[in-house]
This record gives C-alpha cells, sequence and structure tokens, in this order.
C-alpha cells in the first residue's frame, strides 16, 4: 500500500508522479529547473440549488424576474514555474475563460455570454517533507486583478448591461492564495490530499467582495504500466456569500446578481481519469477531471 512507503524514494519519472489533472500546484522543482503547462477544462452546469436541494425554474420564477438553467464553462490555463531553490518553486498562471448561459423568464428564453482573461495568480511552493516516499508542501501567493469586473451582455430586459458575478472576468480585488499537499508514493501506486483557499481581505472598485472560497481533494493513482496510470480523486468545494453588492445589477431580477444567492454551499463529487504523465520541462496538457 502507498503508505508504507519507508523503503521507496520519491520519483515524479512516471505516470503517477504527477497529481491528477484538476490538482494545481502539487509539484516542485529543483533549482532552476523550468516548468510551462497548459489546462483545459469543460465545465457544465445544470439547473439551480438552494443549499443542497435542487429547485425548478419555475420555482425561482415565483422570486426573480430571470431563472438560470445551464452554464457551460470553458477554460484554458497557462501554468509557468521555476525552480527558485531547491525547496522554493515560484508559480505563475492566468486563464483565459469562456461562459456561456441560457436563462428563461415568464416570457421565454435568452442567452448570455462572455469571455475574458481572469485574474494573474502568484505562488510560492515550500518544501517541508522530502522523505523516502512522502512529500509535504505548502504554498503561499495572492492575486493581480487583471480579470475585468464589468463585462456586459443581454439581460432580462432585451437590453446590454452588465453581467452577474458569474459571468464576470475575475474578482476586482487582491486576495490571498493558501494551501498544502501531501503525497505519499510506493513502488507501484500513490496517494495524495491538497487543501487550498482563497481569501478576500478588501473589496474591489464596484465596492463588493467575492466569496472566500475553500476547497479539499483526496486522490489515489495506480501504475498499470511505466507510461500509464489510472487514478481517481474526490472533491470537496465550499464558497461563502458575496459580501456587498454591484450597483450597476438588479439582484431582485437575477439570482446570479444577488448576493444573498451566491455562494452558502458545498460541491462534493469524485472525478476519474487515466492521465499521462506532464513532461517537467516543457509544454503539458490537461482534461478535465
Amino acid at each position: 500500500m502507498p503508505v508504507l512507503a519507508q523503503n521507496h524514494v520519491w520519483t515524479s519519472d512516471r505516470p503517477d508522479g504527477h497529481a491528477p489533472a484538476g490538482v494545481k500546484s502539487d509539484f516542485l522543482l529543483s533549482f532552476a529547473e523550468l516548468y510551462i503547462g497548459y489546462r483545459y477544462t469543460a465545465e457544465k452546469f445544470r439547473g439551480t440549488l438552494v443549499g443542497t436541494q435542487e429547485v425548478s425554474g419555475a420555482e425561482v420564477l415565483d422570486f426573480f424576474t430571470v431563472a438560470p438553467l445551464t452554464h457551460d464553462r470553458w477554460t484554458g490555463e497557462v501554468d509557468v514555474r521555476l525552480g527558485f531553490t531547491n525547496f522554493v518553486t515560484l508559480e505563475g498562471s492566468i486563464p483565459w475563460v469562456r461562459n456561456q448561459m441560457l436563462n428563461t423568464t415568464d416570457t421565454g428564453f435568452f442567452e448570455t455570454s462572455s469571455q475574458f482573461i481572469g485574474d494573474l495568480r502568484l505562488r510560492g511552493l515550500f518544501e517541508l517533507l522530502d522523505m523516502d516516499g512522502y512529500r509535504l508542501s505548502l504554498t503561499l501567493g495572492a492575486t493581480v486583478p487583471t480579470g475585468k469586473i464589468s463585462k456586459m451582455g443581454l439581460t432580462a430586459t432585451g437590453v446590454r448591461g452588465v453581467l452577474p458575478y458569474t459571468m464576470q472576468g475575475g474578482s476586482g480585488s487582491p486576495d490571498i492564495l493558501a494551501g498544502g499537499t501531501f503525497q505519499v508514493q510506493n513502488e507501484v501506486a500513490s496517494v495524495g490530499a491538497q487543501i487550498n483557499s482563497v481569501i478576500r481581505v478588501v473589496n474591489n472598485r464596484r465596492g463588493y467582495r467575492l466569496g472566500d472560497e475553500f476547497d479539499f481533494t483526496v486522490w489515489g493513482a495506480y501504475n498499470v504500466t511505466d507510461w500509464v496510470s489510472f487514478s481517481i480523486r474526490g472533491v470537496f468545494e465550499n464558497q461563502s456569500e458575496v459580501r456587498g453588492s454591484d450597483l450597476r445589477t438588479d439582484g431582485s431580477v437575477d439570482p446570479l446578481a444577488n448576493p444573498f444567492a451566491q455562494g452558502g454551499g458545498t460541491r462534493l463529487h469524485p472525478d476519474r481519469n487515466e492521465p499521462l504523465p506532464p513532461r517537467r520541462h516543457g509544454g503539458g496538457t490537461s482534461a478535465l477531471n
């Protein structure tokens, strides 16, 4: 079992030497090593939840003019890492995002979309433990609010207006990033766990701040051959409510523009994939977990 790794020396030169594609900031580099990676994800959201209870579009329309039905999101993210020392790695990443949403009202349906360059994320990865088959690292960093928060699109009134929070390009504020990763590896398999958080500390120039984010993920991987592994991952996510409000939107019309209808809930879902290992010196392509 991977937890019995006392006589094994950790190596990243095998398929399970990297966490599944949905896990970020999972490994450090040696001094002067360079890693450039590209990650692409496609997400589909359907329906509306109140807490963990799903509600229909008709029920949403009892309280709001607009009810969101579907939300599709495509994200491409460039990730660059540099080994600053053998124990510290510097990382920068920035996403390109495209959103498409289908909404309904009492009189019909309408679609709205947005695409943008998101917030730049700068991190330091610090090695705390590297002993036999065990690895423990700490991640600290911050965001640079490069994403726009004034994206316009079609609204329920049939005219263009400022889109709600989930369709905007970023938080509009510098945020704190903190997390940690623990991994265990033996001769044939590996397991790992990671915790991440985004802490919002100030309001943006529009007078609001997005909710704090927290996620916890665990995974296991088994080497099928010397170049293919099978992995499975579970994810727990939580996001708190928006504080303040964007006065350019009307939260009484659209629940996605209502700060009290954002976050405040959790998601728990399993993922599974069969990854090919990315290369540490050059481009890596990742698919959605």
